[in-house]
């Protein structure tokens, strides 16, 4: 699957801090990537930080594909971020 970036959800998410990269490149290396990225259509929604470092070292990723969902939605329910508060 060819995964689009839209530059208006790419927005939404608030670049990591260094050490949270770093974190989160280990784990992904250490336990390989087990939340789905989600995407409508083609273009990703949620885990563009995972898909960069997927691909960079080669990590296979699922996807998980969502009902149609606005971007004035994606806003106000936090749909990016995981439940300890991180952008993923």
């Amino acid at each position: 699957m060819n995964i689009r970036i839209d530059p208006e959800f790419r927005r939404l998410i608030p670049p990591l801090r260094p050490e949270e990269h770093a974190l989160l490149e280990a784990s992904l290396r250490a336990v390989g990537c087990l939340d789905t990225l989600k995407v409508w259509g083609d273009v990703l929604l949620d885990g563009h930080n995972r898909l960069a470092i997927c691909q960079a070292h080669n990590i296979p990723f699922a996807v998980t594909e969502v009902a149609n969902i606005g971007a004035g939605k994606m806003r106000s329910s936090g749909f990016m971020r995981t439940s300890s508060g991180a952008v993923t």
